[in-house]
């Protein structure tokens, strides 16, 4: 699943830098870009970058300058490119200065799940988790995560508790949903997230995901008629553990 997250980011780092004792009000500063500071920025990239490492530069322990700073390299960045390392550096910059903001580890999740990189990433969203327990998007990505290290018992458990604090809408979420749900043996709860990605004008009907997410159905059945048969003549404690979901996780879904 490619996550789309730069079509908010300038404007909400130009926002940021406009309003910052609204936008980070926690934050000790000693130095601030100021609105009239961007009268002739025209929002380009790289005036922004330029100003923003300027800022740094008066103020390198400033966790807000830093989380913008990863922000804007992140939405022009792409997998292996100087501006992603540049990204990273402003996030775990800003965890330095504040681990308790959630945000950036989440960012740095995001990086690494489009970085194939999903053990890394699932990490990530356990930290978010901790300091951002009543935030879905935290959630679903730690959902979306596990389920792409295999781990299916960790993303089923972070998708009822993403469900808890909100249905999913966004299309990143419901075939997250859809996926988590298969490879449980969730057909019902499968196919009602799935049917959901083309209502609302979302998505048509994704062809590869509905093959996918039958796979995974029917993958779920066989490995329940199996352990029951060996449970037969087995003793439950020889089973490992999520043993058959790690080898049904063994090739990582194109679809995420």
């Amino acid at each position: 699943m490619k996550i789309n997250k730069a079509a908010p980011y300038y404007f909400a780092a130009i926002v940021s830098l406009c309003h910052p004792a609204e936008a980070f009000a926690g934050e000790r500063r000693t130095y601030e870009i100021r609105a009239e500071s961007l009268a002739d920025f025209n929002y380009e990239p790289k005036k922004i970058r330029d100003s923003l490492d300027a800022a740094l530069m008066k103020d390198p322990n400033s966790f807000s300058l830093n989380f913008l700073s990863g922000l804007v390299y992140d939405a022009q960045s792409t997998s292996g490119s100087e501006g992603r390392e540049l990204a990273r550096v402003g996030y775990v910059a800003t965890l330095r200065s504040d681990p308790t903001y959630w945000p950036a580890n989440f960012q740095l999740g995001l990086l690494a799940l489009e970085d194939k990189d999903a053990v890394s990433a699932q990490s990530f969203f356990i930290a978010a988790a901790f300091y951002a327990p009543n935030q879905p998007q935290v959630f679903y990505a730690l959902a979306r995560a596990a389920y792409c290290a295999g781990d299916i018992a960790n993303a089923a458990t972070a998708l009822k508790r993403a469900m808890e604090l909100g249905s999913p809408k966004e299309t990143d979420e419901l075939v997250t949903a859809t996926l988590v749900a298969a490879a449980t043996g969730d057909q019902a709860n499968a196919e009602k997230w799935f049917d959901a990605l083309s209502t609302g004008a979302k998505q048509a009907r994704d062809s590869y995901l509905q093959n996918r997410m039958l796979d995974l159905l029917g993958s779920s059945s066989r490995n329940t008629a199996s352990l029951e048969a060996v449970s037969l003549v087995t003793p439950p404690a020889a089973l490992p553990p999520a043993a058959a979901a790690r080898r049904k996780m063994a090739i990582v879904d194109v679809v995420i």
